[in-house]
């Protein structure tokens, strides 16, 4: 647990976003030509003094930006093109009278939630715009199933959205709930959910509706009735000692990106693997890179890509720095390989006079960990600096 916490007060200074990009004009993504050009750090306009927290693509845009106050999002969005990002356009969300108890990243929506009412959920989004502008908020309804989704707190049906909540029970207690089935009520999952429980929602390509959780019992996920918002069978738990779920994966099926044992300190030990419903046993994720001794690589995310899982991996370097790590496998992540990195410097300027820093921002962005969002060929680091008279954000492209 002592080399846990070391790991996670280094992590502490460390500011990583990715984001989902479409890339023009370069090789097929993943191709490992040596035509594609290697990805180059560039400086993303100024959030002001809350910085990044979430990055995503949307609209044919790279976005980055923050939540302000109450929850008013400020962003800055480029196109891609060539590797770079051009054509940054700043803008503010407006709430108006809206007060959200929640809000998101989901698809091309900012979405915000009321959930402290005592009643049904009040559900608004503000969309993204190709020309870099958002629409005001409104009601946000259905959707068609996705071709590929990561984990969310708020989940697009084709009729509805649906959103977690709780509700009382004899009084005090408190109970986790869906809302809502098809009949506009309030779904009680007492008896499958823990309460407090750190759950996400999942669609897969199907339109089936899973929900994913970890507690005592390991990570656990259930398909729900998406009219009744009730299991369909009973929940099923992976197998082995899970610290957390870093990302819940949608395609084909929904698939679980989990990390844990670390009591196993070997180079060749287990620390991240993936697991669906119906798998008898866990994929180990394998980084294929030389690691630093005593030391774990941070998984900042996870997407399916042509059938295949590509996870994104922070590494720790020799020289005490950190290197963005971005690797492709099979369907469940096994047989890893390389397709791209690049170093992130832990300062800018002088060594002896630095003017930045890294600056910890754990963002909402989308699912468990930082929120890290993929495109459809493209990743997109993101990393803040602190110091000085400002803060600098700078982001580069790595195809997939």
């Amino acid at each position: 647990m002592q080399g846990r916490r070391a790991r996670e007060t280094r992590t502490r200074i460390l500011a990583l976003v990715a984001a989902a990009i479409v890339t023009t004009g370069a090789v097929a993504a993943g191709s490992g030509s040596a035509r594609v050009a290697a990805p180059q750090w560039q400086t993303v306009p100024a959030l002001g003094p809350a910085g990044i927290q979430f990055a995503f693509w949307a609209a044919g845009r790279l976005w980055v930006g923050n939540w302000g106050a109450s929850g008013a999002g400020r962003l800055v969005s480029g196109r891609v093109a060539n590797g770079r990002v051009t054509g940054w356009v700043t803008t503010n969300v407006s709430l108006g009278g809206f007060l959200p108890s929640t809000y998101t990243v989901l698809g091309e929506y900012l979405v915000y939630a009321n959930t402290g009412s005592g009643g049904p959920p009040d559900v608004k989004a503000a969309r993204l715009l190709p020309n870099g502008k958002v629409t005001a908020l409104a009601d946000l309804g259905g959707a068609p199933p996705p071709q590929s989704t990561s984990a969310t707190h708020v989940a697009q049906l084709t009729d509805r959205v649906v959103v977690q909540t709780t509700f009382s029970v004899g009084g005090e207690r408190q109970h986790p709930a869906g809302c809502c089935d098809a009949n506009g009520t309030v779904v009680d999952w007492n008896s499958f959910l823990p309460y407090g429980a750190s759950a996400n929602f999942g669609i897969d390509r199907h339109g089936r509706l899973w929900l994913a959780w970890s507690g005592r019992q390991g990570a656990a996920m259930v398909e729900l009735d998406t009219a009744t918002l009730k299991p369909r069978g009973k929940p099923v738990t992976a197998p082995g000692s899970t610290y957390k779920i870093d990302e819940m994966v949608c395609a084909e099926r929904c698939r679980l990106v989990i990390e844990g044992n670390y009591g196993d300190r070997r180079p060749t030990a287990s620390h991240f693997w993936s697991w669906a419903p119906g798998e008898r046993s866990v994929t180990q994720i394998k980084l294929p890179v030389a690691l630093v001794p005593n030391t774990v690589p941070q998984l900042r995310g996870a997407r399916d890509y042509r059938g295949r899982l590509v996870v994104a991996f922070e590494v720790p370097t020799k020289t005490g720095g950190t290197e963005m790590v971005l690797t492709r496998g099979d369907t469940r992540g096994g047989n890893m390989r390389v397709v791209r990195s690049i170093p992130i410097p832990y300062t800018l300027g002088p060594l002896r006079n630095p003017t930045y820093f890294y600056l910890a921002n754990w963002g909402p962005g989308s699912g468990w960990g930082v929120g890290a969002a993929f495109g459809p060929s493209a990743f997109a680091v993101a990393a803040q600096y602190e110091g000085g008279k400002a803060g600098t954000v700078r982001t580069a492209i790595l195809p997939l």
